[in-house]
């Protein structure tokens, strides 16, 4: 049995299926397999009961599922302690708005008051944030969406969305007519990619106006947020998203802002980092400094 072999056994408990769990590792679905395979011969028992339509852990599965976290764990905890570069290095996740909005500030505020302190900023969807810090891939993440998973979601911030389309005559009458929602949706749309957080709270929306996914015409599935934006301005296509990202464009009349008819649509923005497990002193004191900062900035 090695630390490897555990790694993979977690994954594939946490993700309940081999296929996924390779997919997040960047795996072959065999190599997995044969990991866990070679992990059952060694210890003589069956891990994981599986068919072509279920997936679970044996009862000894259980067990050595949770004696793996806290060996993993403390492996973490090993290396933190004992590598100089780790006490000064901290990995953070965040996606497309926190990294425009909410980043930068609390990076720069953070640095004044721990000048030695270095930091390895990761841009993706917040899905694939969340993942990497359930892996211990990264140390903490900033995301806009919560799922159910092995980590703790700290609210920061609010967000609000709104429908953002290009300033165009045709456009500017609909402002001023308050067209509903309902009706500008039948313009060409761009979406975020599947896993982002804004397309998860987009397409809760537009559930929520009775509205079939089907109906929208999507012209373009984008995963950069400044394309997206940009597309907006250059007049492709209309898209909801955060008011705070497109905040600067429409200073510059590039862009319109609706609302999401006459309710405000928000949605909070997240620290994200593991529940279990190990976590260095300086983690825990950037988590603390940034939910101050930016309960000081809440209005």
């Amino acid at each position: 049995m090695d630390i490897r072999q555990l790694e993979i056994f977690v994954s594939v408990a946490e993700h309940k299926g081999f296929l996924s769990s390779a997919e997040k590792l960047h795996l072959s679905q065999s190599t997995v397999s044969t990991h866990i395979a070679a992990l059952e011969q060694e210890l003589e028992i069956e891990l994981i009961r599986r068919t072509t339509r279920t997936f679970h852990l044996t009862p000894e599965g259980e067990r050595l599922y949770v004696y793996a976290k806290d060996i993993l764990a403390l492996q973490q905890k090993a290396f933190n302690e004992l590598s100089c570069s780790s006490k000064r290095l901290l990995r953070i996740g965040t996606s497309s708005v926190p990294a425009q909005c909410l980043l930068p500030q609390v990076l720069d505020a953070f640095h004044q008051r721990s000048p030695d302190m270095q930091f390895e900023i990761m841009r993706t969807d917040s899905l694939d944030i969340i993942q990497k810090v359930s892996a211990g891939n990264l140390d903490l993440g900033f995301a806009g969406t919560k799922i159910d998973s092995p980590c703790t979601f700290v609210p920061i911030a609010s967000d609000e969305l709104v429908i953002v389309t290009p300033n165009t005559p045709v456009f500017q009458a609909h402002l001023q007519r308050h067209t509903p929602a309902a009706e500008l949706l039948k313009n060409p749309f761009l979406m975020r990619e599947e896993s982002s957080g804004t397309k998860r709270e987009t397409m809760r929306f537009i559930s929520q106006l009775g509205i079939a996914a089907d109906d929208i015409h999507i012209l373009a599935h984008m995963n950069d947020a400044e394309t997206l934006r940009l597309c907006i301005a250059q007049g492709l296509g209309i898209s909801i998203l955060s008011y705070k990202s497109i905040e600067d464009l429409i200073h510059q009349k590039k862009v319109l802002a609706f609302p999401l008819d006459e309710i405000v649509f928000s949605r909070d923005l997240y620290i994200v980092y593991r529940k279990n497990g190990y976590l260095p002193e300086y983690i825990k004191n950037f988590i603390s400094f940034s939910t101050k900062f930016f309960n000081e900035l809440a209005p």
